[in-house]
Formats: structure tokens, C-alpha cells, sequence
């Protein structure tokens, strides 16, 4: 789904979760973080709830 909306946030943390959870399931996000350990451990924890 295609929107004409945009939204800045810049706080790089706050932005990583903010397109998860608008991400529809099973979709496709692409990060390029300037901190890569950060942007893991949120995918990581992230991933561990969704299989609990």
C-alpha cells in the first residue's frame, strides 16, 4: 500500500521500530543504520517475541 506520507524521525532507534510496526506482516524492510550492533538488537528482540 502506497501513501503520500511522510514522517521524519530522528532518532535512528525510534525510526528502526516505527517502520517495523507499520510494516504490514511478512513485508520486506530495508535499513541502512549508521549503528549497525543497535539496529540488530532491536530486529533481534523484536524476532524472539514474535516466535514466543
Amino acid at each position: 500500500m502506497l501513501t503520500d506520507k511522510c514522517i521524519t524521525i530522528l532518532d535512528e532507534a525510534e525510526a528502526l521500530a516505527a517502520a517495523l510496526d507499520s510494516a504490514p506482516q511478512s513485508s520486506l524492510v530495508v535499513v541502512f543504520p549508521d549503528k549497525v550492533d543497535l539496529a540488530i538488537g532491536i530486529i533481534e528482540s523484536r524476532k524472539s517475541k514474535m516466535s514466543s
